[in-house]
């Protein structure tokens, strides 16, 4: 039998007003950072080299995208959900061009990530009505504030796989193989030397 299939989850007309929303306030948060200095985005802490796992969290980033969480604490706020990863903002990935922002952080063995494991609350779909974003937020604002003593356009690069790897359906076959690597190297992510805590 032919295995069955789903479409993928459409926004409600809220949802999608509120991710517009989030989405501006996330390209001008990009803009400020992308303006930053040449010396600002060289800086690679001593801890971050050495003590925290960054040389190796960098790796995956070639196969996996991190989320900003500046873009989902204004997604949540605006009363938006979690993009699939097709639909996610280019403003708001974290990625190798950009992994400067991550490496910022300076506190010895932690890292500036969080990755999340949770349940999917139905198949289209993880968390169509924000409750798990919503209740992450909190956490999120703390890593943030945490974040922000190492410069303004630190942040925290959060691993949420519905938006880290391209999600059926729609795949394109570069989507489809960069989904194939991304989770086979998704258990490195939990097993990276240190995480932020």
């Amino acid at each position: 039998a032919a295995p069955p299939t789903f479409a993928a989850y459409e926004c409600t007309p809220k949802q999608a007003e509120a991710a517009a929303k989030a989405e501006a306030a996330q390209s001008e948060a990009h803009r400020r950072a992308e303006a930053a200095s040449d010396e600002t985005k060289a800086v690679v802490s001593f801890d971050w080299r050495w003590f925290c796992g960054g040389p190796a969290m960098e790796e995956l980033l070639e196969t996996t995208t991190l989320v900003d969480a500046e873009f989902f604490v204004a997604l949540a706020e605006a009363g938006g959900i979690v993009p699939r990863w097709q639909a996610l903002p280019e403003t708001a990935k974290i990625g190798p061009r950009n992994a400067w922002r991550l490496r910022c952080w300076n506190r010895a063995f932690t890292l500036p990530v969080l990755v999340l494991s949770y349940p999917w609350l139905d198949r289209e779909h993880p968390d169509r009505l924000g409750e798990q974003l919503r209740k992450i937020v909190p956490i999120l604002k703390a890593l943030l504030a945490t974040a922000k003593e190492f410069g303004e356009h630190a942040t925290i690069g959060v691993l949420w796989d519905y938006c880290s790897l391209p999600q059926r359906p729609y795949r394109s076959d570069d989507e489809a193989a960069r989904f194939k690597l991304g989770l086979h190297n998704i258990n490195a992510w939990y097993s990276v030397r240190a995480r932020a805590h």
